[in-house]
């Protein structure tokens, strides 16, 4: 792995927070929100645009995925201040947040919560939290076999992903997209 794809910062809190940079490390911070079931190096696709754009993408683990430390119990509120440590650790005084898919609900928040740091928030496919949403009935399949199985069996996500991965990159009006 490259060493800019596994940077570590420990919270107030002891827990540990890993994150990948890419783009321009001179660049105007982007704090990145991947998507879900993704992780931190789901940014390294906006690496070379980042850099074209002089923007310095810190793409960082949600607590208990990747390799972040877990926070039992966490709501969505808990992110903005973990993301005020990590930019008070960066040295990040205003930065950009963006969110793909899962992670939009977690830029929002940020914007909100943080509005003197954060100068502007985007929202790429945005997913809403599921948690509010009992009827899941409309997610593509592999996302409602992963919410079932994520509670009750973490280690068999792995092999899943590849499933997932492969259902996914089907044409829309194949199966089973269609």
């Amino acid at each position: 792995m490259v060493e800019s794809e596994n940077q570590f910062l420990t919270l107030r809190s002891g827990r540990r927070i890993c994150y990948a940079e890419y783009g321009d490390p001179a660049g105007e911070p982007l704090l990145y929100f991947h998507g879900w079931p993704s992780s931190r190096l789901q940014a390294r696709l906006l690496d070379e645009t980042a850099r074209a754009l002089g923007l310095r993408i810190v793409a960082p683990d949600r607590p208990g995925i990747g390799n972040s430390d877990p926070q039992p119990g966490r709501h969505l509120r808990d992110w903005p201040p973990v993301l005020e440590e990590v930019a008070e650790q960066l040295g990040f005084g205003h930065f950009l947040v963006m969110g793909v898919s899962g992670g939009g609900p977690y830029a929002i928040a940020a914007a909100s919560m943080l509005p003197k740091r954060v100068r502007a928030a985007s929202v790429i496919c945005g997913a809403p939290p599921l948690d509010e949403f009992p009827d899941r009935s409309a997610l593509m399949f592999p996302y409602r076999v992963l919410l079932k199985l994520r509670p009750a069996a973490p280690l068999v996500m792995k092999p899943l992903l590849p499933f997932c991965r492969w259902v996914t990159s089907r044409k829309p009006d194949e199966a089973p997209l269609k």
